[in-house]
Protein backbone atom coordinates (compact mmCIF):
# COMPACT_ATOMS: atom_id res chain seq x y z
CA UNK A 1 0.00 0.00 0.00
CA UNK A 2 1.19 3.56 -0.69
CA UNK A 3 0.02 6.88 0.72
CA UNK A 4 0.87 10.39 -0.43
CA UNK A 5 1.39 13.14 2.15
CA UNK A 6 1.00 16.74 1.06
CA UNK A 7 2.46 19.21 3.56
CA UNK A 8 4.09 21.84 1.44
CA UNK A 9 5.43 19.02 -0.73
CA UNK A 10 4.54 15.45 -1.57
CA UNK A 11 5.97 12.52 0.37
CA UNK A 12 5.29 8.90 -0.54
CA UNK A 13 5.14 6.23 2.16
CA UNK A 14 4.82 2.53 1.37
CA UNK A 15 3.66 -0.08 3.88
CA UNK A 16 2.12 -3.53 3.92
CA UNK A 17 -0.57 -2.43 6.38
CA UNK A 18 -1.92 1.03 7.24
CA UNK A 19 -3.78 2.05 10.40
CA UNK A 20 -5.84 5.26 10.29
CA UNK A 21 -5.84 6.85 13.76
CA UNK A 22 -6.57 10.52 13.09
CA UNK A 23 -8.86 10.97 16.09
CA UNK A 24 -11.52 13.66 16.33
CA UNK A 25 -11.95 17.42 16.28
CA UNK A 26 -14.32 19.90 17.88
CA UNK A 27 -17.84 20.08 16.46
CA UNK A 28 -18.39 23.70 15.32
CA UNK A 29 -21.29 25.86 16.45
CA UNK A 30 -22.91 28.27 13.94
CA UNK A 31 -22.14 31.97 14.57
CA UNK A 32 -19.60 31.06 17.26
CA UNK A 33 -16.12 31.20 15.72
CA UNK A 34 -13.35 29.59 17.74
CA UNK A 35 -10.24 31.79 17.73
CA UNK A 36 -8.48 30.10 20.70
CA UNK A 37 -8.04 33.50 22.33
CA UNK A 38 -11.49 34.55 23.47
CA UNK A 39 -13.63 31.70 22.15
CA UNK A 40 -11.92 28.42 22.96
CA UNK A 41 -11.98 24.73 22.14
CA UNK A 42 -11.12 22.04 24.69
CA UNK A 43 -7.52 22.37 23.47
CA UNK A 44 -7.32 26.15 23.74
CA UNK A 45 -8.73 26.32 27.26
CA UNK A 46 -5.86 24.14 28.50
CA UNK A 47 -3.39 26.75 27.28
CA UNK A 48 -4.75 29.72 29.25
CA UNK A 49 -2.07 31.47 31.29
CA UNK A 50 -4.46 33.16 33.72
CA UNK A 51 -7.80 32.35 35.31
CA UNK A 52 -10.77 34.03 33.58
CA UNK A 53 -13.01 35.89 36.01
CA UNK A 54 -16.14 34.92 34.09
CA UNK A 55 -16.28 31.80 31.90
CA UNK A 56 -19.16 30.54 29.77
CA UNK A 57 -19.22 26.85 28.86
CA UNK A 58 -21.46 25.96 25.92
CA UNK A 59 -22.48 22.34 26.38
CA UNK A 60 -23.18 20.35 29.54
CA UNK A 61 -21.66 17.08 28.40
CA UNK A 62 -18.52 15.29 29.55
CA UNK A 63 -15.91 17.77 28.24
CA UNK A 64 -17.90 20.85 29.21
CA UNK A 65 -18.38 19.71 32.81
CA UNK A 66 -14.77 18.57 33.11
CA UNK A 67 -13.46 21.99 32.13
CA UNK A 68 -16.16 23.79 34.12
CA UNK A 69 -15.07 21.87 37.23
CA UNK A 70 -11.40 22.67 36.68
CA UNK A 71 -11.84 26.42 36.24
CA UNK A 72 -14.42 26.62 39.02
CA UNK A 73 -11.78 25.13 41.33
CA UNK A 74 -9.33 27.80 40.17
CA UNK A 75 -11.80 30.53 41.10
CA UNK A 76 -13.65 31.35 37.87
CA UNK A 77 -17.32 32.24 37.93
CA UNK A 78 -18.53 29.51 35.57
CA UNK A 79 -21.84 29.37 33.72
CA UNK A 80 -22.95 26.37 31.66
CA UNK A 81 -25.53 26.67 28.88
CA UNK A 82 -27.04 23.37 27.68
CA UNK A 83 -29.47 22.85 24.79
CA UNK A 84 -31.12 19.78 26.35
CA UNK A 85 -33.13 19.57 29.57
CA UNK A 86 -30.34 17.93 31.60
CA UNK A 87 -26.57 17.70 31.88
CA UNK A 88 -24.64 14.55 30.95
CA UNK A 89 -27.43 13.50 28.56
CA UNK A 90 -25.69 10.23 27.61
CA UNK A 91 -25.60 9.00 31.22
CA UNK A 92 -28.42 7.44 33.24
CA UNK A 93 -31.02 10.03 34.24
CA UNK A 94 -30.44 9.37 37.97
CA UNK A 95 -26.71 9.98 37.54
CA UNK A 96 -27.47 13.19 35.64
CA UNK A 97 -29.78 14.50 38.38
CA UNK A 98 -27.39 13.73 41.24
CA UNK A 99 -24.43 15.17 39.33
CA UNK A 100 -26.33 18.42 38.75
CA UNK A 101 -26.98 18.76 42.50
CA UNK A 102 -23.30 18.26 43.28
CA UNK A 103 -22.17 20.74 40.61
CA UNK A 104 -24.55 23.40 41.90
CA UNK A 105 -23.25 22.95 45.45
CA UNK A 106 -19.76 23.54 44.09
CA UNK A 107 -20.89 26.89 42.71
CA UNK A 108 -21.44 26.09 39.04
CA UNK A 109 -24.35 27.91 37.37
CA UNK A 110 -26.61 26.17 34.85
CA UNK A 111 -29.05 27.35 32.19
CA UNK A 112 -30.79 24.38 30.57
CA UNK A 113 -33.00 24.09 27.48
CA UNK A 114 -31.24 27.08 26.00
CA UNK A 115 -29.53 27.59 22.65
CA UNK A 116 -26.68 29.96 21.86
CA UNK A 117 -27.50 32.17 18.87
CA UNK A 118 -24.21 33.99 18.46
CA UNK A 119 -21.01 35.07 20.17
CA UNK A 120 -19.20 38.30 19.28
CA UNK A 121 -15.67 39.17 20.38
CA UNK A 122 -15.47 42.76 21.69
CA UNK A 123 -11.74 43.45 21.56
CA UNK A 124 -12.11 47.00 22.85
CA UNK A 125 -13.71 45.56 26.01
CA UNK A 126 -11.52 42.43 26.07
CA UNK A 127 -14.54 40.13 26.32
CA UNK A 128 -17.12 38.07 24.42
CA UNK A 129 -20.75 39.10 24.08
CA UNK A 130 -23.06 36.07 23.88
CA UNK A 131 -26.72 35.95 22.92
CA UNK A 132 -28.69 32.89 23.99
CA UNK A 133 -32.35 31.98 23.82
CA UNK A 134 -34.73 29.98 25.99
CA UNK A 135 -36.05 27.18 23.78
CA UNK A 136 -39.54 27.14 25.32
CA UNK A 137 -40.28 30.84 25.76
CA UNK A 138 -38.08 32.29 23.03
CA UNK A 139 -36.73 34.86 25.51
CA UNK A 140 -33.30 36.12 24.50
CA UNK A 141 -30.54 37.10 26.91
CA UNK A 142 -27.22 38.84 26.24
CA UNK A 143 -24.26 38.56 28.63
CA UNK A 144 -20.54 39.25 28.50
CA UNK A 145 -17.75 36.85 29.45
CA UNK A 146 -13.98 36.92 29.64
CA UNK A 147 -13.75 33.57 27.86
CA UNK A 148 -16.15 31.16 26.15
CA UNK A 149 -15.61 27.41 25.79
CA UNK A 150 -17.36 25.57 22.94
CA UNK A 151 -17.91 21.95 24.00
CA UNK A 152 -20.97 20.66 22.15
CA UNK A 153 -19.25 17.46 21.02
CA UNK A 154 -16.59 16.11 18.71
CA UNK A 155 -16.58 14.69 15.18
CA UNK A 156 -14.30 12.30 13.31
CA UNK A 157 -11.19 14.00 11.95
CA UNK A 158 -11.36 12.43 8.49
CA UNK A 159 -12.37 15.28 6.18
CA UNK A 160 -8.87 15.89 4.79
CA UNK A 161 -7.93 12.22 4.30
CA UNK A 162 -9.36 11.97 0.76
CA UNK A 163 -11.10 8.72 1.70
CA UNK A 164 -13.07 8.73 -1.56
CA UNK A 165 -9.87 8.70 -3.56
CA UNK A 166 -8.68 5.66 -1.62
CA UNK A 167 -12.05 3.98 -2.01
CA UNK A 168 -12.59 3.76 1.75
CA UNK A 169 -16.20 3.73 2.90
CA UNK A 170 -17.45 6.09 5.61
CA UNK A 171 -20.84 7.15 7.01
CA UNK A 172 -22.63 10.51 6.94
CA UNK A 173 -20.83 11.58 10.14
CA UNK A 174 -17.43 11.05 8.54
CA UNK A 175 -16.68 7.94 10.59
CA UNK A 176 -14.84 5.20 8.74
CA UNK A 177 -16.81 1.97 8.33
CA UNK A 178 -14.99 -1.06 9.73
CA UNK A 179 -15.57 -4.75 10.32
CA UNK A 180 -16.12 -5.52 14.00
CA UNK A 181 -15.87 -9.28 13.76
CA UNK A 182 -12.78 -11.21 14.81
CA UNK A 183 -12.07 -12.40 11.29
CA UNK A 184 -11.45 -8.91 9.89
CA UNK A 185 -10.84 -6.90 13.04
CA UNK A 186 -11.06 -3.11 12.46
CA UNK A 187 -10.48 -3.58 8.75
CA UNK A 188 -11.95 -1.11 6.27
CA UNK A 189 -13.43 -2.23 2.98
CA UNK A 190 -9.93 -1.82 1.49
CA UNK A 191 -7.65 -4.74 2.31
CA UNK A 192 -4.70 -3.90 4.59
CA UNK A 193 -6.17 -0.54 5.65
CA UNK A 194 -7.51 -0.44 9.21
CA UNK A 195 -9.03 2.33 11.34
CA UNK A 196 -9.27 2.83 15.10
CA UNK A 197 -10.32 5.25 17.84
CA UNK A 198 -12.44 8.34 17.37
CA UNK A 199 -12.53 8.09 13.58
CA UNK A 200 -14.64 4.90 13.78
CA UNK A 201 -17.93 4.13 15.54
CA UNK A 202 -17.96 3.71 19.31
CA UNK A 203 -17.37 5.87 22.38
CA UNK A 204 -14.82 8.65 21.89
CA UNK A 205 -12.65 7.64 24.83
CA UNK A 206 -8.85 7.38 25.01
CA UNK A 207 -8.90 3.95 26.63
CA UNK A 208 -11.22 2.64 23.91
CA UNK A 209 -8.86 3.95 21.21
CA UNK A 210 -5.90 2.38 23.00
CA UNK A 211 -7.68 -0.99 23.12
CA UNK A 212 -8.47 -0.65 19.42
CA UNK A 213 -4.79 -0.03 18.71
CA UNK A 214 -3.56 -3.03 20.67
CA UNK A 215 -6.23 -5.26 19.14
CA UNK A 216 -5.55 -4.30 15.53
CA UNK A 217 -1.78 -4.67 15.86
CA UNK A 218 -2.20 -8.13 17.42
CA UNK A 219 -4.50 -9.02 14.54
CA UNK A 220 -2.05 -7.78 11.91
CA UNK A 221 0.90 -9.59 13.50
CA UNK A 222 -0.58 -13.02 14.14
CA UNK A 223 -4.37 -12.86 13.76
CA UNK A 224 -4.98 -13.05 17.51
CA UNK A 225 -6.51 -9.61 18.06
CA UNK A 226 -9.73 -9.44 20.07
CA UNK A 227 -11.83 -6.52 21.32
CA UNK A 228 -15.16 -6.57 23.18
CA UNK A 229 -16.82 -3.18 22.67
CA UNK A 230 -19.48 -4.13 25.24
CA UNK A 231 -16.84 -3.92 27.99
CA UNK A 232 -15.64 -0.35 27.41
CA UNK A 233 -16.12 1.54 30.72
CA UNK A 234 -17.63 5.01 30.54
CA UNK A 235 -15.94 7.84 32.41
CA UNK A 236 -16.64 11.47 33.32
CA UNK A 237 -13.73 13.45 34.79
CA UNK A 238 -15.00 16.13 37.17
Amino acid sequence: MKIDLNDGGVENITAKNIIIATGSEVTPLPNVNIDEKYILSSTGILELTEVPKKLLVIGGGVIGLEMASVWNNYGSHVEIVEFLDRVLPLEDEDVSKEALKIFKKKGLNFTLETKVNKATVLKNENCVEVEYEDIKSGKKTVNKYDKVLVSIGRKANTLKLNLDKAGIQYNKNGKIIINKNHKNLLQTNVNHIFAIGDCVEGPMLAHKAEEDGVGVVDYIVDGSGHIDWHLVPGVVYT
